[in-house]
């Protein structure tokens, strides 16, 4: 049977209507492969399916073996057997100083031992208090403290480790008036009262008369201003004459020394392990033989947590050859470990207890950095306290609260 012409057009045209829809229908693009983000993974061939096949056993590999570290020995340079020599100023001296006394004592996982009591403090603690005499200005003793503490805490403290050093007191106090200029400059300074130290209350006297109060408080003030201090736990680290010489070893001499880090090191290594918190500094005087033999050695300055530690220092050193040895007596110091930070500073301007025991101190400000041996750690700032009163009433020229 032949179809009909009009048949095939109407065949044709139904058939591209229903054509036309997925031909114009726009294609989805390609990911291309080098896209790992917009890549659609591949279709998995369908097979059939298998038992999962028994996991391997997985070993951790063994870490690899890392050598032990070893404990921190560091020998200082050699000084004066009469004591630490004085640096290019007062300030780098005083800096020094404070990092010894914080070494002097050390630190132990003992409970007993004196840096985990309450209120340690191994550096001179101070206590400065300022009393107006006169009229002034709202404000005036907060800052009169405020600079009497950034300024004066490490002149005055200087006054009182020197005069520790030639005669050892628990208790040290001066009172001095001050006359200060609109501007703030000290126009005179007295000091008030007696005292059987005259030293050290001339000490006083010029170093509060040498304080800036700048800007100044637009008018003309009596102050009074009293310190009191008291030593810390630790002793003050001793000072050599200013004539002393300074013992300088050579390239042989210093090699010798150096050559006791290992005997040293075996010294800390069993006391560590017993006490891991131990450190501290061993220092010791030496007496010195004709050929540069160590013939004695004596612990001085220092008292190292674990006596066992220095007097296996103590034998490590002796017998020792220095060559060349510019003196017969030398001082050598050895630190153990590294320094621990300190606790936080108390409330200020708490008086002083009735057995005798200093205030808790606050933060003064850190002295600049001293040419001493660098240390092994970060000893903790040293500290002081202010206490004050208030400005005096019109009615009643000298009130205390």
């Amino acid at each position: 049977m032949r179809a009909s012409p009009l048949g095939v057009c109407l065949l044709l045209a139904s058939c591209t209507s229903q054509l036309a829809p997925q031909l114009a229908a726009p294609q989805a693009p390609i990911a291309l492969a080098n896209s790992p983000a917009t890549a659609t993974p591949p279709m998995a061939t369908v097979v059939a399916a298998s038992p999962d096949p028994e996991p391997l056993p997985v070993s951790s590999p063994e870490p690899p073996a890392r050598a032990a570290a070893e404990p921190r020995v560091l020998l200082e340079p050699v000084y004066s057997a009469l004591g630490h020599p004085r640096l290019a100023t007062e300030m780098q001296t005083l800096g020094r100083d404070e990092e010894l006394f914080q070494w002097a004592l050390g630190g132990s996982s003992d409970p007993a031992h004196p840096s985990n009591r309450p209120g340690y403090h191994p550096a001179t603690r101070v206590v400065v208090d300022v009393e107006l005499l006169s009229r002034a200005p709202k404000g005036s003793t907060k800052r009169l403290l405020r600079l009497a503490r950034s300024n004066g805490y490490w002149p005055l403290r200087g006054c009182f480790e020197d005069a520790q050093r030639l005669n050892s007191k628990p208790e040290r106090a001066a009172k001095v008036r001050l006359t200060l200029g609109a501007a703030g400059k000290v126009l005179g300074a007295r000091s008030m009262g007696q005292t059987p130290e005259r030293d050290y209350a001339r000490c006083v006297v010029e170093r509060l008369k040498a304080l800036d109060f700048t800007p100044g408080f637009t008018r003309k003030l009596d102050v009074e201003i009293s310190v009191k201090q008291w030593p810390g736990h630790a002793p003050v680290p001793p000072r050599a004459p200013k004539d002393s010489p300074i013992p300088r070893l050579d390239g042989a001499a210093n090699a010798a020394l150096q050559g006791l880090t290992p005997a040293l090191v075996a010294c800390y290594e069993p006391a560590l392990e017993r006490d891991p918190k131990l450190w501290g500094r061993v220092a010791l005087r030496l007496e010195l033989g004709p050929e540069g033999n160590v013939e004695s050695a004596v612990s001085v300055e220092t008292q190292f947590p674990d006596p066992e530690v220095t007097e296996c220092a103590r034998r490590a050193v002796v017998g020792a050859r220095i060559p060349a040895a510019p003196l017969k007596e030398l001082s050598l110091a050895v630190r153990f470990g590294q320094s621990a930070a300190p606790a936080a500073p108390a409330t200020p301007g708490t008086p002083p207890s009735e057995d005798g025991t200093p205030p808790p101190p606050l933060a003064p400000p850190a002295p600049p950095t001293p040419g001493a041996p660098p240390s092994e750690g970060a000893p903790p700032s040293p500290s002081h306290s202010l206490s004050s009163s208030v400005e005096p009433s019109a009615a009643s020229p000298k009130h205390r609260p």
